[in-house]
């Protein structure tokens, strides 16, 4: 299978970050076809996808159909228990919600104190730029950005978003 570049990147990055972190629940948030929880569960993390498409969510659990507990697909963020996951994972999905600001302090309850987030977003000042991206990656108290997106990170809660200009 070719893949396009943006996903090559995008998988390289992602590995790179996280490549020293030890298998433990992730929660995947806009799951799509699950093609990147998939990379995780090979590595042998387990744990939870969430998407808003119900398409999208019938794709992932027919791919992790035989999986068996490794991984649940959920259809409501309700599921999804606050402290219960070490990482959360989520590529290319904040842009698409108007406010998602309030969808980070939401998804950053469902980590447990001290657990990572690792989102790429548009590597743009406006989270509706569709071309280029940038990864940030967290501890829930600490926080390192790669590229142009950072919300300041205490505790488990987001507390509000600051924009830098895109890295030449």
């Amino acid at each position: 299978m070719n893949k396009q570049p943006k996903l090559a990147l995008r998988e390289s990055c992602v590995h790179d970050l996280s490549r020293d972190w030890v298998p433990g629940r992730f929660v995947k948030m806009g799951a799509g076809t699950g093609h990147m929880a998939s990379l995780f569960l090979a590595r042998g993390f387990h744990g939870a996808c969430h998407d808003l498409g119900a398409d999208s969510r019938a794709m992932t659990r027919r791919r992790f159909a035989d999986v068996g507990e490794a991984i649940r697909v959920v259809d409501t963020m309700s599921l999804l228990h606050d402290g219960e996951f070490d990482y959360l994972l989520a590529f290319e999905v904040l842009e698409h919600i108007e406010d998602h600001l309030d969808i980070l302090r939401q998804w950053v309850q469902k980590l447990r104190l001290g657990g990572r987030v690792l989102v790429s977003v548009p590597a743009h000042a406006s989270l509706d730029a569709p071309t280029n991206w940038s990864v940030m990656c967290a501890a829930t108290n600490e926080l390192s950005c790669i590229g142009c997106w950072k919300p300041p990170v205490s505790g488990r809660s987001v507390s509000s978003t600051t924009v830098f200009p895109s890295p030449n």
